[in-house]
């Protein structure tokens, strides 16, 4: 029986992580000198909050609880896992999640873990989960299924990008320099942000202000989608904010203008939030 994972970071629907019974390693939110686990443990509001007067941090989750997800899927008659994470240019949690599954198939020699790098981050990464949720339901191959995934990743069938009104956050958390940050801020200047072939972060352009960085973002976008068959769409955001909102059913209006199948909306979970602050916009497409 195949069983699929991936980490909190993937931003997936809790609805679709029911739906497809996708298993979840959460990510930790640090606060000061307190430790949550992303999305359980904490919600965005209060990161936010927190993020008002202090900078939050995040951090891998540990040894053991990869172990127990694993070990819990094994008990409940999983014997070929497909873990999906995001880049491991970006994070730690795809060569943790490794180190664990050789460790697991070292002594459960019957099961067979393969863990993939999606080279993405967030719902660009969830959409290649939920492809693999699909095709699983559907009675696809482990083999089918890891080459599919595997393929999307290598040759970035899941792209586009997201804009934010502030540098300060990627600053803090090591992601810019601090002399690129205090440029952008003084000139006002809003990046669209991507992720190359590598899995690490460029800039795909700059604008000033968020407007004109929201009309370049689905120019990436269109751009990456351009004479393509495109399987889904998501746009995204962060915190409650209505002028994001607002860009959000701008994009979704310009979206469906070509694009009939239902389109993913949905927020960022706490994890990226640390890192990008109130009134991200997002949109990635998986195209075949």
């Amino acid at each position: 029986m195949i069983g699929i994972v991936c980490d909190s970071a993937t931003d997936l629907p809790q609805e679709l992580i029911k739906k497809y019974e996708i298993n979840v390693v959460f990510l930790k939110i640090i606060l000061g000198e307190k430790s949550y686990k992303d999305i359980i443990e904490i919600n965005e509001e209060e990161v936010l909050k927190y993020m008002e007067n202090s900078f939050a941090k995040t951090s891998l989750p540990s040894y053991t609880e990869i172990e127990e997800v694993f070990l819990e899927m094994i008990n409940k008659g999983y014997d070929e896992i497909i873990a999906i994470n995001i880049s491991s240019g970006l994070s730690g949690t795809y060569n943790l999640f490794n180190m664990v599954a050789r460790d697991i198939m070292n002594k459960h020699k019957s099961v067979k873990i393969k863990v993939i790098d999606s080279l993405s981050v967030s719902i660009g990464t969830g959409l290649m989960v939920l492809k693999a949720a699909e095709m699983n339901k559907n009675g696809e191959s482990f083999d089918k299924i890891v080459s599919t995934i595997e393929s999307i990743a290598k040759e970035k069938k899941s792209d586009g990008g997201y804009t934010i009104p502030t540098l300060k956050y990627l600053k803090a958390g090591g992601r810019i320099s601090h002399l690129k940050a205090t440029i952008a801020s003084v000139l006002h200047m809003k990046p669209v942000i991507s992720v190359d072939t590598y899995g690490k972060y460029f800039t795909v352009s700059k604008a000033r202000g968020m407007k004109n960085a929201v009309n370049n973002l689905y120019e990436y976008f269109k751009t990456f989608t351009n004479g393509k068959e495109i399987e889904k769409v998501a746009i995204y955001r962060s915190g409650e904010l209505q002028r994001t909102i607002n860009f959000v059913n701008e994009l979704k209006e310009k979206v469906e203008k070509f694009y009939d199948k239902e389109i993913l909306i949905g927020k960022v979970s706490s994890a990226m939030t640390v890192h990008a602050g109130a009134g991200l916009v997002c949109i990635v497409g998986l195209v075949k």
